[in-house]
């Protein structure tokens, strides 16, 4: 299998991946602009953080998908406890850039090494988060020029709260699927209704065993992988579709809100309307590509990953950290 095969297939997994963070936040920007009388109710509710914000060209707003086990829904421990997996980190990157009345929307590569000033080494940017907000900017800003206006973080939970909050999920399966590994059990194929914990657990399953031809065979490590990609989308657009046919329900709306809000982290200087004015009423997500040795992870920065990343409006040198 060639190099360029395995990068291709990432690249694909963190498109999707980007698509179902874009979904999110569209969900909660459309929910804010539907219920203004509840503008403060719902800013005092989003959770703060301190993270050091840098400044280069434009305005950016960088959007996580954490992996973070802090908050999961009771009965999700088959992901681990934080004990198990202490700490969390950043699943899903996308960067929104707003410049000279252009507007650039990118998903970075969770596996991308990445370099930072301050301790002098070498980590994957999604490990990066882990050892802390800080560290992660840096390297955002050291090694590809990335400044950090605004940062928006969102956990498993929220994804979980959301589908709940309309009212579950329809999705069609063509196959019986099964997920010990990640408390996944669909004994019927066809469509069915899918509430929080069972949307998360399709969402979370690496190792799917579906009933094909009446035999049960699991999935390879591939396929698991591009199948959990897939299904992240298919869901998240679902969530989107039926919270924008429930716009027009006031309580409905409330309720979607409320839990959105109670899921989102933020920076401390981000306020709701910065957030309302972070996402384009249309734009592409552009998956940042990198170069993948022997088609192993972690992927490294090439010729490639720098002109994307100055098409968009970021060039290394310019983001000047605030210390």
């Amino acid at each position: 299998m060639t190099n360029t095969a395995i990068v291709g297939r990432r690249g694909r997994r963190r498109k999707a991946l980007a698509s179902a963070g874009c979904a999110v936040l569209a969900l909660f920007l459309a929910v804010c602009v539907a219920i203004p009388v509840d503008y403060f109710v719902l800013n005092s509710r989003i959770n703060r953080m301190d993270f050091p914000l840098s400044d280069g060209p434009g305005e950016t707003w960088v959007i996580i998908g954490s992996d973070s086990r802090d908050d999961l829904p009771d009965g999700r421990n088959v992901y681990g406890t934080t004990a198990d997996t202490p700490g969390q980190r950043a699943d899903v990157i996308l960067v929104v850039h707003k410049q000279a009345g252009k507007t650039s929307v990118l998903s970075l590569p969770r596996d991308l090494v990445t370099y930072n000033a301050d301790t002098h080494g070498l980590e994957r940017l999604a490990l990066s988060w882990h050892n802390g907000p800080a560290e992660f900017g840096s390297s955002l800003c050291d090694s590809l020029g990335v400044n950090v206006s605004h940062l928006v973080v969102v956990s498993m939970a929220g994804f979980a709260s959301i589908v709940d909050a309309v009212g579950g999920v329809e999705v069609t399966t063509q196959h019986p699927v099964i997920d010990l590994k990640a408390g996944l059990a669909l004994p019927h194929a066809g469509r069915q209704l899918l509430d929080g914990e069972t949307a998360l657990a399709l969402v979370r399953s690496r190792h799917p065993v579906q009933k094909i031809n009446g035999t049960w065979r699991e999935s390879s490590i591939n396929a698991g992988a591009s199948d959990r990609t897939e299904w992240a989308g298919r869901i998240f657009a679902a969530t989107m579709r039926k919270a924008k046919s429930q716009i027009v329900n006031p309580l409905a709306t409330q309720r979607l809100a409320l839990a959105v809000t109670d899921h989102i982290t933020t920076d401390r200087d981000t306020s709701l309307a910065d957030l309302i004015r972070a996402w384009p009423d249309s734009a592409t997500v552009v998956d940042v590509p990198a170069q993948s040795t022997s088609g192993v992870l972690p992927v490294q920065i090439n010729q490639e990953t720098v002109e994307t990343l100055e098409t968009a409006g970021f060039k290394r040198g310019q983001c000047q950290r605030n210390r």
